[in-house]
């Protein structure tokens, strides 16, 4: 059964908090470094995703961690810092298969990195981020699929998942900055047009207001 935030089986817990400090001092570029220190506020591994079925109850999280498999991680951010230049920092400092977590003012966003294997070049996919239901939990588990399959093909579903959320996301946005440009072009017509209206209402006035002055006079 599944424990916590995520619906991955509590036989693959983890639980263990990551010393940033001592990962920090592995980054070489001062700049990425200071965000890497001011912007994070905590690294945990939560899960080890690992193909032995049969012996994962009886490991520990520390024999866990010891297991070729998936290491998920979850981060909790400061501030919505780029996910694809955290996700780099993050894999250079940690260079496993993975699938990484972000967490910031209420929304998730999500990362997965393959290393480079058998002469295969590294893959790595972000999105950024959005809201998510805190009430549910974050799938990382398709249940029917991941069932007989092995962490390689789990962690390519995982790859294409993350693509496909990616996408939809971009879309999204896209959308929505098209229709905030469409209303603020509306709203720039409409005070055209008031102003426009504006000036016809004072002609008229001037116009009617000399035609009294004419019968009067």
């Amino acid at each position: 059964m599944s424990e916590g935030r995520y619906n991955i089986p509590k036989k693959y817990k983890v639980d263990k908090g990551m010393p940033l400090e001592a990962l920090s001092q592995h980054i070489d570029n001062d700049k990425c470094k200071r965000i890497f220190e001011t912007e994070i506020a905590s690294v945990t591994w939560c899960y080890q995703i690992i193909d032995d079925k049969e012996q994962t109850e009886q490991l520990t999280p520390t024999m866990l961690i010891r297991q070729q498999g998936i290491s998920v991680f979850e981060v909790s951010m400061k501030h919505k810092v780029s996910t694809e230049l955290m996700t780099e920092m993050l894999t250079s400092l940690i260079p496993k298969r993975s699938i990484i977590t972000y967490l910031c003012e209420g929304e998730l966003a999500m990362a997965v990195y393959i290393p480079s294997q058998n002469g295969y070049a590294s893959k790595m996919c972000t999105t950024d981020y959005y809201p998510f239901d805190t009430e549910k939990m974050i799938e990382i588990m398709n249940y029917e699929y991941d069932a007989d399959k092995t962490v390689d093909q789990i962690h390519k579903r995982m790859l294409a998942m993350v693509r496909q959320q990616k996408r939809i996301i971009m879309v999204e946005k896209a959308f929505e900055s098209l229709e905030q440009h469409s209303a603020t072009k509306k709203s720039d017509l409409d005070y055209v047009f008031d102003e426009e209206a504006l000036d016809k209402i004072r002609e008229d006035a001037d116009f009617v207001q000399e035609q009294l002055h004419v019968q009067v006079s």
